[in-house]
């Protein structure tokens, strides 16, 4: 929205009048401090907003205003986004720019993605429109439909490029978030809506019942004239205060979990645990035939279980490595490991020296068109779990899930 009318407000057409341009500067954030200058950018994008979408949400500077949006949740999505591309855009470029490696992750894995990640960020900063936003997400979708089917086949995408992914500690580096804690504290994420509503407002923010919803109950002729329109979304709902370029990179590229290799390590381990804890079992009681399966259900495009696999791949190797040492021999001057690996033809489960790696099998019934960076099998929850989870079934079945859709719990 911003870039559509940017030249409007900063052309050579600006009228504005030193007044309206003061009255701007004078509005105050929720702590009570006149709002600090951010970097040029981040400054002049956030005028816009104010003045080109301002007038829109409160014409008459009312909380009588908000009312007729607060509960509209995609057109405060809509805003909230604007809003924290506005104030955030910029240092994601930096940050993209300063870590390269970022592109390589497993939502920009092809250089055609890397690409349009960048070309997107660049757009957001240097004039691309939101009806151009939205046809990339359009075109996106019907590459994306065209490319599942809705048979029970395994779907997989051409392997264009190698996914690697990042560190944590690459991750606080590049957007800066080395306060940000791992636990979630849900009063916190409320708090700035709480501040504003009772210090500046004079209302209360009320607790929906049998969930951890709130919103805020302004009396209508409230005054918003002294708010900024990040406040004004704060108190709708918007959930802007205390976000930053992570945010946005997320947001804007529908990345709803960010796998790091500290994750995963740490889930590959816990599984090749459980399932050495299994196949023990199984010679203690002289059992034999059962094996170890990862199944994952709705994996969407499949990198969750691609990179379990590969991180217990590698853990089953630092395993052998620390047991027993690796041999290591000279060949024409150079070092080769004698490390063995078989796979079990019965079985489809890798040995690598004496431990057995579990079968990772992802499975997603496609109902939601996500264009697969792995291979994933296309069925649905109750018939994955028939198929490699049935009563008769000898095999330690581990079913990870990420995420289940809103509503629909499948452990019932």
């Amino acid at each position: 929205y911003v870039n559509a009318t940017f030249d409007t407000l900063f052309g050579d057409d600006d009228h504005d009048s030193k007044q309206q341009q003061q009255q701007q500067h004078k509005r105050y954030n929720y702590l009570g401090k006149e709002k600090e200058d951010a970097p040029t950018t981040t400054t002049v994008r956030l005028q816009a907003l104010e003045k080109l979408l301002r007038p829109i949400l409160i014409p008459n500077e009312q909380w009588s205003d908000v009312r007729r949006w607060q509960f509209n949740l995609r057109f405060l999505k809509w805003a909230r986004s604007e809003l924290l591309v506005a104030k955030y855009g910029a240092s994601l470029y930096e940050a993209l720019d300063v870590y390269p490696q970022l592109y390589d992750g497993p939502y920009t894995s092809s250089p055609q993605l890397r690409s349009t990640v960048k070309r997107t960020i660049v757009q957001l900063l240097t004039g691309g429109t939101m009806s151009s936003r939205l046809s990339n997400k359009k075109h996106n979708h019907h590459n994306h439909t065209n490319t599942n089917t809705t048979s029970t086949t395994t779907t997989t995408a051409p392997p264009e490029h190698r996914m690697v992914l990042p560190s944590a500690s690459t991750i606080l580096k590049a957007f800066d978030m080395k306060q940000w804690t791992r636990r979630k504290n849900v009063d916190a994420d409320w708090k700035p809506m709480e501040d504003i509503c009772q210090d500046f407002l004079g209302g209360q923010v009320i607790d929906v019942p049998g969930s951890s919803i709130r919103f805020a109950d302004v009396p209508p002729d409230t005054d918003l004239s002294l708010l900024s329109l990040e406040d004004v979304l704060e108190v709708a709902g918007g959930h802007v205060h205390a976000r930053g370029p992570f945010n946005v990179l997320c947001e804007e590229h529908d990345i709803y979990e960010f796998w790091t290799k500290d994750y995963m390590a740490a889930l590959a381990s816990y599984l090749l645990e459980r399932s050495q804890t299994f196949h023990q079992g199984d010679k203690k009681k002289k059992k034999g035939g059962g094996e170890t399966i990862i199944l994952e259900v709705g994996a969407g495009d499949g990198v969750l279980s691609h990179f379990v696999r590969t991180f217990l791949e590698m853990e089953a190797t630092q395993q052998i490595v620390q047991k027993q040492g690796v041999r290591k021999v000279r060949t024409h001057g150079k070092k080769h490991q004698l490390l063995s690996s078989a796979r079990d033809p019965n079985s489809s489960t890798t040995t690598m020296g004496t431990t057995t790696i579990p079968r990772v099998i992802a499975t997603d019934d496609g109902s939601w068109n996500i264009t697969p960076k792995a291979p994933v099998e296309q069925i649905s929850v109750k018939e994955a779990l028939a198929k490699y989870a049935g009563d008769n079934n000898q095999n330690q079945v581990i079913v990870l899930c990420s995420w289940m859709p809103m509503g629909d719990d499948w452990t019932s």
